[in-house]
């Protein structure tokens, strides 16, 4: 089953990290990993629409695992 991907992670925060995206995804959208577990939510979109960053939130804070890697849609 093929995913949605999102975009990648570039940078890592103690709340969350900050994705690059190829196109706009709406703020309050739930992301996940690879393995479909949450990554956490969009708070905030940054830069240009044709090429935006996203803010994403996380509960559980953020993991130096996630950088460089692919968020999914669920």
């Amino acid at each position: 089953m093929a995913r949605d991907s999102v975009g990648r992670v570039v940078n890592l925060s103690g709340k969350g990290c900050l994705v690059k995206a190829p196109r706009m995804v709406p703020i309050g959208t739930t992301l996940v990993d690879v393995r479909h577990q949450p990554v956490g939510r969009v708070v905030d979109v940054l830069g240009p629409v044709a090429a935006p960053y996203l803010l994403v939130s996380s509960p559980r804070g953020s993991s130096p695992s996630w950088l460089d890697r692919e968020v999914f849609l669920p």
